[in-house]
């Protein structure tokens, strides 16, 4: 005679099982999970380091380098160091620029050079085949554009 509503115990070993199983289940989705890695690829991340090559602003040129930095985002900050003899106060002059693709832009902002000159600065650039080109216009005290061509 069947009876409904009631039910035999579950033998030992098989509530064993089922908890080494949730054990195993939840250390494999544990391990999974810490072992994934984000990728923090942004367009920012390809322009970053330093680039060497020829600046040329207005009535001269210099060989100089250039440090980006990826920030968050697509986000730049680029030691700007394409100083020539005529414009020796742009060297080590940090500003910020923006990512997308293989092209940078400076959007337009304002810095003091070293002599504490107020200059604005904007401007555009762009990666192609592992060379860096840049086009910056300085307003303010100093009025010139500066042109860069460089590697890594």
């Amino acid at each position: 005679m069947a009876t409904f509503g009631k039910t035999s115990p579950m033998p030992r070993t098989t509530i064993q099982s089922l908890k080494q199983c949730g054990t195993t289940a939840v250390l494999i989705l544990l391990c999974t999970t810490l072992s994934c890695k984000k990728e923090t690829s942004t367009d920012a991340a390809k322009f970053a380091g330093t680039w060497t090559g020829l600046s040329t602003c207005t009535s001269d040129s210099a060989t100089v380098s250039v440090i980006i930095t990826a920030g968050s985002g697509n986000n730049i900050t680029f030691t700007n160091n394409i100083a020539t003899a005529t414009y020796p106060a742009l060297k080590d002059v940090t500003v910020k620029a923006v990512a997308s693709g293989d092209q940078l832009t400076f959007p337009t902002q304002s810095f003091n050079d070293n002599s504490g000159h107020s200059i604005t600065i904007s401007g555009s650039g762009s990666l192609s085949g592992g060379t860096l080109t840049l086009y910056q216009e300085y307003t303010g005290y100093l009025s010139t554009a500066c042109s860069f061509s460089g590697r890594k």
